[in-house]
């Protein structure tokens, strides 16, 4: 199947999950963000075809695209973007772990292309 074939918006938003999730798994990062971003575009177009899922797709797609950001190394995008999602947060308990989870994500990344003892400090 393809992006052409697809018939509804919903469909069209889980082929570029589903493209984004393949993508990474193959390690192709760069891929994957771009099929992030197409999502992110789609649920922000059409953000009342997904007010009644049972997942929060429209938070779903900031954190997929942070994560994305995080794996090419776009760590400074990846940072605003999580500042962006902080911001349309509920502070609900989900929203508060998956903040948790992106911030965590992007500090051993940074620690990753820093200094090993930046690396070592935030291990401790």
């Amino acid at each position: 199947m393809n992006e052409k074939q697809l018939k509804s918006v919903t469909a069209d938003e889980r082929f570029l999950f589903a493209m984004y999730l393949a993508l990474t798994l193959k390690g192709d990062f760069a891929g994957a963000l771009k099929f992030a971003e197409k999502r992110k575009v789609l649920v922000e177009k059409n953000e009342k075809v997904f007010t009644n899922s049972v997942v929060d797709v429209s938070k779903e797609v900031h954190l997929d695209l942070i994560t994305a950001h995080i794996r090419v190394g776009d760590l400074k995008i990846a940072n605003d973007k999580l500042t962006k999602f902080r911001n349309i947060s509920t502070r609900s308990g989900i929203d508060e772990i998956n903040t948790d989870l992106a911030f965590y994500s992007l500090k051993v990344e940074e620690a990753h292309t820093g200094s090993i003892e930046e690396y070592r400090s935030l291990l401790n």
